[in-house]
């Protein structure tokens, strides 16, 4: 009966399986896609002077389009919004 007990305790540890901590790319996906549905405003930085075709233009970028494997971000600068950024999750 102990051996039959021993068994049983036994093959349930070996049945459950250990959370492995999310990878640093699983981790930014994962808080990446928390923001989604969510906009947000920048501003250039640098190269200081006005020197960046970005500088003096409004920034924006907003989360959307999130499903389990590819988050887009349009990107927009002053009124031009050629930009998005994808961002997909692979093996």
């Amino acid at each position: 009966m102990k051996n039959a007990y021993l068994f049983l305790v036994l093959f349930a540890f070996g049945c459950t399986t250990a959370k492995m901590p999310p990878t640093p790319s699983q981790d930014f996906f994962g808080r990446l896609s928390t923001l989604c549905n969510q906009a947000y405003e920048g501003k250039v930085v640098f190269p200081e002077g006005g020197k960046d075709p970005f500088a003096g233009k409004a920034l924006v970028m907003r989360v959307q389009s999130c499903s389990p494997t590819e988050i887009r971000v349009p990107f927009q600068v002053g009124e031009d919004k050629a930009r998005t950024w994808v961002f997909t999750k692979s093996d």
